[in-house]
C-alpha cells in the first residue's frame, strides 16, 4: 500500500517510532477503559462513560497528531513489533478517513436512515438472526424508498473517502479498507471467488431444496431466515439452564479446564447488542468476563459458544495485546468465535454432550452446516457490493 508516498522513505528514525509508541499506547490506554465501560454497561453498572471512551477512541484512531506522515516503516528485526505497527497505520489510515468531517456527516445521514427502519446500529444482525419472513420483509419493503431518497448521499460518502484516502497516497478508499485487513484488493477479489467456488455449489443444493419445499423462487435474505425457522425447531433440546455444563463439557472435549482459566460468566442486566453473549477483556489475561443472557435455544447456545472461543483466546494475552486484537478485527474474531460453535454442532458431538439420539444430532447438524453456507454466501453478497461500490462510486 503506498500509503505515505516515495518522498518519506526517511522513516524509520527514533522519532518515527517514539511517534508509534505513544499512539499506540494512547490507543491502547483507552480501549482498555472502553472495554471496562462496555463490559458495566452490560452488567446494568452504568452507561455514560461507553460514549465517552468511544469518542476518543474514534478520536485517536483518526491521527490527530499526523503519525501518518511521520512514519513508514517501524526499523526493527522484531516480527510482533513490525506486525504491530503495520496494524496501527493501517487502522490510523482507516481512522483518518472515516473521521474526515464530510464523510462522518455524509455516514451518521445513511445511518439514520436505517434507525429509521430498525431502532439502534443492528440492521444487518436484525435481518440476519430472523427467524420469521414476516419481520424480514417489512423491513427490506421500508428501506427502498428510503435508499433511493438517499441514493445521491451514499454517491457522495463514496467519492468524499476516496478522495480522503487519496490524499493519503492510496489508490482508493478500496485499498485502505483492504489493507486494514492485511490484504491488497487484488488479493480480496482473489479470496471472494475463491469463497464463491467454494460455497458455490452447496448453496445451490440448499437453495434448491428450499425452494422445491416451499413451491416459490427466494430473494436474497429468505433462505438463511428459512434455516433460521427450521433450528428454532430444536430449541427444546437447549434450554438455557444447561448452554453452561454443556460448554464446559465442550470446552474439556478440546483441552480446556474452565474452572482452572480466569473465564467468569455473568448474566447481563442490559446487553445492547442482537446477541445472547458478550465478551469483554476487563483484565486480560487474568480476567475475562463472558456476559450472557438467559435465553434458551440454538441460537443461544450457539452464540454463548462464540463468546466462550473468545473468550479462551483472550487468556492467551497479554493487556498490552488487546488493541492490537481489536485492530485486526473482524477477520481475526470472526475466525476465533467460529471455533467452538464448529465443533460443537457436529452430530458426534451433540449427541455426547446433549444425549440427543443420532438421528435428531444428525438432522441438526445438517441444518447448522447449511445456515453457515448460505451465511457465508450471504456475506460474499455483501462484500462483492462493497468491492464494486467503493472502487466505482459513480
Amino acid at each position: 500500500m503506498a500509503l505515505l508516498g516515495a518522498g518519506l522513505l526517511g522513516a524509520g528514525s527514533t522519532t518515527a517510532q517514539t511517534s508509534l509508541d505513544s499512539a499506540a499506547a494512547r490507543l491502547s490506554a483507552v480501549y482498555f477503559k472502553l472495554e471496562q465501560a462496555r463490559y458495566r454497561q452490560a452488567v446494568g453498572e452504568g452507561v455514560d462513560s461507553v460514549a465517552v471512551y468511544a469518542r476518543l477512541y474514534r478520536y485517536l484512531l483518526a491521527d490527530p497528531d499526523g503519525i501518518l506522515e511521520a512514519a513508514v516503516e517501524v526499523d526493527t528485526n522484531d516480527h510482533l513489533r513490525r506486525r504491530r505497527w503495520r496494524l496501527l497505520r493501517r487502522a490510523l489510515a482507516y481512522g483518518r478517513v472515516e473521521g474526515s468531517g464530510a464523510v462522518t456527516r455524509l455516514r451518521d445521514s445513511l445511518s439514520r436512515v436505517s434507525r429509521r427502519v430498525v431502532p439502534g446500529d443492528h440492521l444487518s444482525a436484525v435481518i440476519l438472526s430472523a427467524d420469521e419472513p414476516s419481520a424480514v420483509q417489512g423491513i427490506v419493503a421500508g428501506l427502498p424508498a428510503e435508499s433511493n431518497d438517499n441514493r445521491e448521499v451514499l454517491r457522495r460518502l463514496l467519492l468524499e473517502r476516496n478522495r480522503v484516502a487519496q490524499a493519503l497516497f492510496a489508490r482508493d478508499y478500496l485499498e485502505i479498507a483492504a489493507e486494514r485487513h492485511a490484504v491488497s484488493p487484488e488479493e480480496l477479489v482473489s479470496l471472494l471467488e475463491r469463497i464463491d467456488d467454494a460455497t458455490g455449489p452447496a448453496y445451490s443444493e440448499i437453495l434448491q431444496e428450499l425452494e422445491l419445499s416451499s413451491g416459490e423462487q427466494f430473494p436474497w435474505w429468505k433462505p438463511l431466515v428459512l434455516l433460521n425457522q427450521r433450528l428454532k425447531r430444536y430449541d427444546r433440546f437447549f434450554p438455557a439452564d444447561s448452554h453452561a455444563v454443556w460448554l464446559k463439557r465442550a470446552c474439556e472435549g478440546m483441552g480446556f479446564d474452565l474452572d482452572a482459566l480466569p473465564v467468569y460468566e455473568e448474566t447481563a442486566g442490559r446487553l445492547d447488542i442482537p446477541s445472547a453473549a458478550a465478551v469483554f477483556g476487563t483484565g486480560v489475561p487474568y480476567d475475562v468476563r463472558v456476559v450472557v443472557t438467559t435465553s434458551d435455544g440454538v441460537a443461544a447456545l450457539r452464540d454463548r459458544a462464540a463468546a466462550l472461543s473468545l473468550a479462551l483466546a483472550y487468556t492467551q494475552f497479554d493487556q498490552g495485546d488487546l488493541l492490537f486484537v481489536a485492530l485486526a478485527d473482524p477477520p481475526w474474531r470472526r475466525g476465533v468465535t467460529g471455533v467452538l460453535p464448529e465443533l460443537f454442532f457436529q452430530a458426534g458431538w451433540l449427541r455426547s454432550v446433549t444425549g440427543m439420539s443420532s438421528e435428531t444430532a444428525r438432522a441438526l447438524a445438517r441444518l447448522e452446516s447449511q445456515r453457515r453456507i448460505v451465511l457465508a454466501r450471504v456475506y460474499l453478497r455483501d462484500a462483492a457490493f462493497a468491492v464494486e461500490a467503493l472502487a466505482n462510486p459513480d
